[in-house]
């Protein structure tokens, strides 16, 4: 060992060992925490060499493709390791079950609803269009769908725009409370069923199949869009493999931070720099400590054969030598050295002969007014760990800002492909709708048609463009984790769903205000009738109801699976109350709005009945037919009301059961008769527009008696109707009027409870601007070194003054010798020694080298001051531009919410004016106003990405953040302020860094580490 040295092995650890205490010991100076670091490459990473660490082999140079796989994960917990719902949904499915995910509440019409009014205020009437499904993401239905195509005979079209055949509602529902009667069924309005694939116009396969296989395999990433699909096709799209294998591995932004830690060269090079950094610092501390001399420590073996005037002679001589060497705390040098000669001497005038000889040497060497300057190469070793240091913690939350930023930037592209392609079946079905009226009737001019098909080309090149730069954009993220490009990379999207189901929240917030003030409106208008304001409520009502649905959805998503009503959290608890609170006031609403319109038939037809002039029977009949039809309305709203309350409260007694049904028997037994008498006014009208048969006169002569049949019945339904409703409604017509206020301000009430459940998209983050500031400039890392920087420049002036005073330096040297002709190495004796003291002075007669360098220290000082206001001014720049980008955010966000709101209420109107015909209305209109919606989800979308990464970047900026071993901060997506900190003394108890230990500075330089925080400035040196 002695004669090769030690291993590579045991060198490389023994640097290992000293580099990490060393880094070790410097992080106990930086309040931000140290993660477990080491240097050596991740055994995950791509660049970890499984050669010998200390004789690596050459890797075979060869081109490799896909010759990584990801590697497990710790990271890689519940939410990561688990499906989403959009990797769930791709698996063999049912598609029966995917299009019932689809199916949405209708909503309650009168038939006595005119056209005019219908087109005036169906679009307050309906719920927003991108509330629905509960999936992977918010599904952003199309609000426009063929309303009347569906009823279009498909001969009518291209066999590549075939009609999906309408489903009618079930008897109940999820959410209409179960308000459909198959006999007495209205339909309801179609923007109800524009966002459920039942009865839309299938999505030709076509439109699918001219989109290139990447986007598709984009688009099919979504459940809305697999929906979509499977109303095409029959079945899942399980044509695009990558994306529908339920195996598919879909990585969160914490499994990203955890790969960038694995893969990243750049996280890697900042890992080495820091070690080599520390690698250096060991070898300027082991100057200080007693150490052998780098050379000179061995023994030699020299051969002589000497011949003169015929005498030979043969010599052996063995030098060997050995010394120490230590700077010490004063700045002086120690040396101590021992040389021994052992010489031989075989046929010497003596013949054989020996001489053993040893010396041992100290020597002390101390300059007087150069201290500062030998300890320079340390003071600046130690000082370099600690800003290399806080550079590389820095640098783990600066990796995580620019990965976070790519990942919301990718969740942003994702969400377009779902926005981009709903946009763009949206204006494919309502060119296909024009198309099938154009040939059909002529209903609009060809020019609105080709207006059509020129928004379906602009929207699918804006969705193809949408899936290239999303894939482009994960490309680039590949490259900044370190990953290889040609690896498939799949984000999981549950993140996408909260963010967008908070964005659907914020909107329809924004739509309860809407309707809240159309409602307050009318309530305090002396113009608006009773049914009105009660139409008007019930659209509130079931703004409200959508509201819920999707607060339902998010307190679901937070709470622990398997839990049940009784067992869930008090926030979902309180959601599924004010659910019972409002299925109750909708059903009081409607049974409201039908009563209204039954008192207002029951006069009309009381009228007839006692005119002085007999009306004819045939029209009393049918007016009593209307009126039963109406009054039957009632009942069964009734029915259900009593019902729904029964399931909410939990009921089971026999009694109320018992009186349901028997108000079900009665309602079946009139309903029978009220067929018969509709079916009795069928044949006449049959009978009056044709030829007059025998039985036909014989039922003209039966009228008279069937119109006294159907006032019987009136007079029975509406005691039916009175018995169903004793409990919900009062007798008179006054009191009814009452309940109806009574109802509208319960449902104000109502609305204004939930509307005080939190604020639209987000807390507004509140800190003070200038505690921002100071916060800044308390705990930034790179400001610390910056001030390290300044202080390092400033104790260059002193160094530098130091080298233009005169050098003096004192020596004392001792030098102990064995006995003369003695045998022993070690018999060392002061009777042979030698002891030199001297004191060496060199005059500054020339330092113009030294003068210049000075005068160049004083400029650098200078430049480091000023360096360190421009990096105090910059901080204070970036926090107050990140303040003031986050309040920009916030009000850009609320008038993205205002405008989805506004521009998806133009859509259904112009809808609904173009088909019915309205003057002055065309395609533009609505093709405007469909792609105002789309802008305005799509502004929604990037102004919350643009608040994450912004908050992000604030933290950052303010250095309010630590992310954890891989690299992630698990608060990136919450909405609290950062916790400011203005304590700049117990932040930077020492401003200027510290100073090694144990050394002997001089007192001016001491002054770095005991000036305290706010302070005069330091001395001139």
């Amino acid at each position: 060992m002695f004669s090769i040295g030690c291993t590579r092995t045991r060198y490389r650890i023994a640097a290992d060992r000293d580099s990490y205490c060393i880094i070790q010991e410097k992080s106990a100076y930086i309040a931000t925490q140290m993660p477990r670091y080491q240097v050596t490459p991740d055994p995950r990473s791509r660049f970890y060499d499984p050669s010998n660490a200390d004789c690596p082999q050459l890797p075979v140079p060869r081109p490799v493709l896909n010759g990584y796989t990801l590697p497990d994960l710790v990271t890689a917990g519940s939410t990561s390791n688990t499906q989403s719902p959009v990797a769930q949904t791709t698996s063999p499915v049912d598609s029966k079950d995917l299009l019932a995910q689809q199916s949405l509440p209708t909503v309650p019409t009168n038939q006595s609803v005119s056209q005019a009014s219908a087109i005036g205020s169906v679009s307050a009437a309906v719920p927003l269009a991108i509330a629905g499904v509960a999936g992977n993401d918010l599904v952003i239905q199309s609000p426009v769908t063929a309303i009347s195509y569906d009823q279009q005979s498909p001969s009518t079209v291209q066999a590549a725009e075939q009609v999906a055949a309408p489903e009618k509602p079930e008897a109940k529902s999820v959410d209409d409370g179960g308000k459909s009667d198959p006999k007495n069924e209205v339909p309801p309005p179609p923007e109800r069923t524009s966002n459920s694939v039942a009865g839309k116009v299938a999505i030709p396969k076509p439109a699918w199949e001219v989109l290139p296989k990447n986007c598709l395999d984009r688009m099919l990433e979504f459940q809305s869009l697999q929906i979509e699909y499977v109303n095409t096709f029959g079945q899942p799209g399980r044509s695009s493999a990558a994306t529908n294998r339920v195996d598919v591995r879909r990585l969160t932004l914490a499994n990203l931070m955890e790969l960038a830690t694995i893969n990243s060269r750049e996280y890697q090079t900042r890992k080495e720099l820091l070690f080599t950094t520390a690698l250096a610092l060991t070898r300027r501390r082991y100057q200080f400590d007693l150490n052998p001399s780098p050379f000179g420590n061995g023994t030699a073996a020299n051969f002589r054969h000497l011949r003169s005037n015929g005498i030979t002679e043969n010599q052996l001589a063995v030098p060997s030598g050995v010394g120490v060497q230590k700077t010490l705390a004063s700045g002086g040098e120690f040396l101590a050295r021992f040389a021994n000669s052992v010489v031989l001497t075989f046929n010497g005038p003596s013949g054989f002969a020996t001489d053993i000889g040893s010396e041992m040497i100290f020597d002390f060497q101390q300059t007087i007014f150069q201290r500062d300057v030998r300890f320079e190469n340390l003071t600046q070793a130690e000082r370099d760990v600690i800003y290399a240091t806080r550079d590389y913690l820095r640098f783990r939350k600066q990796l995580f800002r620019d990965v976070a930023g790519q990942y919301y930037s990718l969740l942003l592209n994702y969400r377009g492909v779902e926005i981009n392609a709903q946009d763009y079946f949206t204006n494919l079905r309502g060119f296909i709708q024009s198309q099938a009226e154009y040939r059909t009737a002529e209903k609009i001019p060809r020019i609105q048609v080709d207006q059509f098909e020129q928004n379906v080309l602009r929207t699918r090149s804006n969705l193809v463009s949408n899936c290239f730069s999303l894939d482009a954009a994960l490309d680039q993220l590949k490259f900044r984790l370190g990953l290889p490009i040609e690896m498939p990379l799949f984000l999981e999207l549950t993140e996408l769903q909260s963010i967008a189901l908070k964005d659907e929240l914020s909107v329809a917030r924004q739509m309860i205000n809407r309707a809240r003030a159309e409602l307050l409106s009318a309530r305090s208008s002396s113009m608006v009738d009773t049914t009105t304001l009660a139409n008007v409520a019930e659209v509130l009502a079931d703004r409200m109801a959508n509201i819920l649905r999707i607060q339902e959805r998010m307190e679901s998503s937070l709470a622990p699976q398997g839990n049940d009503q009784a067992e869930s959290p008090a926030s979902l608890q309180a959601v599924r109350n004010a659910a019972e609170e409002l299925t109750q006031l909708r059903d009081l609403l409607q049974i409201l709005g039908v009563r209204m319109q039954v008192d207002l038939l029951r006069e009309e037809l009381n009228a007839q009945l006692k005119s002085e002039t007999p009306a004819p029977p045939l029209r009393v009949l049918i007016r009593a037919i209307d009126y039963c039809a109406t009054q039957l309305q009632t009942v069964d709203l009734a029915i259900e009301s009593l019902q729904s309350a029964s399931e909410f409260a939990g009921e089971t007694d026999k009694k109320g059961q018992t009186s349901i049904s028997k108000l079900m028997e009665r309602r079946s037994d009139v309903g029978r008769k009220l067929d018969d008498l509709v079916a009795f006014v069928d044949r006449i009208s049959s009978s009056l527009s044709s030829n007059v048969s025998e039985s036909a006169m014989e039922d003209l002569e039966k009228i008279p008696d069937r119109m006294q049949d159907s006032v019987k019945l009136a007079d029975a339904i509406e005691q039916l109707a009175s018995d169903a409703t004793k409990d919900i409604l009062p007798s008179e017509g006054k009191s009814i009027e009452a309940k109806v206020q009574d109802t509208v301000d319960k449902t104000i009430e109502l609305s204004d409870r939930l509307l005080e459940k939190g604020p639209d998209g987000w807390e507004e983050i509140k800190v003070d601007p200038n505690e921002a500031l100071l916060t800044g400039l308390v705990q930034r890392l790179d400001l610390m070194n910056q001030r390290g920087d300044l202080a390092d420049a400033w104790r260059q002036i002193k160094l530098a003054g130091d080298d233009l005073r005169s050098i003096v330096d004192l020596r004392a040297t001792q030098a102990l010798r064995t006995r003369r002709n003695g045998k022993n190495p070690f018999d060392f004796t002061f009777d042979d020694s030698e002891t030199r003291l001297s004191v060496a002075l060199d005059t500054p007669l020339n330092r113009r080298v030294q003068r210049n360098n000075f005068r160049v220290a004083l400029i650098s000082y200078n430049v480091g001051l000023r360096n360190l206001m421009a990096a105090e001014d910059s901080i204070k720049l970036d926090i107050r531009q990140d303040l003031r980008q986050l309040a920009l955010d916030r009000n850009q966000y609320s008038i993205a919410v205002a405008s989805a709101a506004l521009a998806y209420e133009r859509v259904i109107s112009t809808r609904l004016r173009l088909q019915f015909g309205v003057a002055n209305v065309a395609a533009r209109d609505f093709l405007e106003a469909q792609q105002a919606y789309t802008n305005a989800l799509s502004s929604i979308a990037r102004q919350h990405v643009n608040y994450i990464t912004d908050r992000t970047e604030l933290f950052f900026d303010l250095e309010a953040f630590n992310v954890d071993q891989w690299g992630h901060w698990a608060g990136v997506a919450e909405d609290s302020a950062p916790q400011v900190n203005v304590d700049f003394p117990n932040t930077n108890p020492r401003p200027y860094d510290s100073l090694p230990p144990r050394v002997w500075y001089s007192p001016t330089i001491r002054q770095m580490e005991q000036i305290p925080p706010g302070e005069a400035s330091i001395q001139q040196p």
